[in-house]
């Protein structure tokens, strides 16, 4: 691994550590530095801007709501929510091949 991603790592997991804590300032840095990834991974595999900020609102809502259950052995928060907005993209093409197929089907 290299050096940068190593520091970018270290420094995610510390903020999410103080985030947990009750730090504000430490979650927005944390949001800052991965809204554009996230929000980056999930637009290029959508086709609705709309569906892409919700999405990305989602994750970061469920990233808030499991910041308990981070384990840095598992991975790095990058991997973490990327994992999460990966499972949110295969739930919202599910919905849309079921609301599609419903609407085909009289």
């Amino acid at each position: 691994m290299d050096l940068k991603r190593s520091l970018r790592d270290a420094r995610h997991r510390l903020w999410l550590d103080l985030a947990r804590r009750g730090h504000e300032d430490a979650f927005r840095r944390l949001y800052d530095e991965l809204y554009g990834p996230v929000a980056g991974y999930v637009s290029a595999r959508t086709t609705s801007g709309d569906d892409a900020e919700d999405l990305t609102a989602m994750i970061f809502h469920k990233m808030v709501e499991g910041l308990e259950r981070f384990d840095h052995r598992r991975g790095s928060v990058m991997t973490w929510l990327l994992a999460m907005a990966r499972n949110a993209l295969i739930d919202h093409h599910r919905r849309l091949k079921t609301h599609d197929g419903a609407r085909s089907h009289p």
